[in-house]
Parts: structure tokens; C-alpha cells; sequence
């Protein structure tokens, strides 16, 4: 009985190709991470004296974890735009970032 290859097999063999998804995901995770600490922090705020000094570490979390995102979410772009993939895949890719950052945002601020 012959398996059936799926159609991106080629693709999933390819280890460069595997390490650029993995690398990506894994970033995607950890700009979450950064905004979750941010969000935590925030929720969290001592009272008195020490409150403006810990509203500057969430603003920093708050605007590092964008850094990161936009900063992965230009790499992974430019990486698929320089293969030579379709435009059509291109706009995918613009899709599935756009999707991770909305699903980032409202898991942090635990929007319904």
C-alpha cells in the first residue's frame, strides 16, 4: 500500500524552511510573553511612591513587545517576499500576522 505524500512534503523536508516557521512561532510566543508581563504588571501596580517608576516598566514591556512583533513580523515578510513566493502568499503571510497580533492583543487584555 503506497502513503499518501501530502502536497508541502517537500517543503517540510527542507530544514531552513522548517527553522524559519519554527523561529518565527517561537517569536510570536515570546513577543506575547513580553506583553503578558506588561499586562501583568500593569494589573499590579504598587500604590505611593513607587507607582510612576513601575508605570515606566509596563509602558518599556508594553512598547518592547511591539518592537519585537513588528520586528519579526518585517523579517518573516521580507523572508517570503525575497523567495519569490506569489503575491497571493504573500498576502497570506500579511493575513497570518495580522491574525497573530489581534489574538496576541486580546488574549493579554482577555477581550471576549
Amino acid at each position: 500500500m503506497k502513503i499518501p505524500i501530502p502536497p508541502f512534503s517537500k517543503t517540510a523536508c527542507d530544514d531552513a524552511t522548517v527553522k524559519f516557521v519554527f523561529d518565527h512561532i517561537r517569536n510570536l510566543g515570546l513577543c506575547a510573553a513580553v506583553g503578558a508581563a506588561a499586562q501583568w504588571k500593569y494589573q499590579h501596580l504598587p500604590g505611593g511612591s513607587f507607582r510612576h517608576p513601575e508605570l515606566a516598566v509596563v509602558v518599556f514591556l508594553g512598547l518592547l513587545a511591539t518592537w519585537l512583533f513588528l520586528m519579526n513580523m518585517t523579517h518573516g515578510l521580507e523572508r517570503l517576499r525575497a523567495s519569490g513566493v506569489s503575491r497571493k502568499a504573500l498576502s497570506f503571510g500579511a493575513l497570518f500576522y495580522s491574525t497573530a497580533a489581534v489574538s496576541i492583543i486580546f488574549s493579554i487584555l482577555r477581550l471576549p
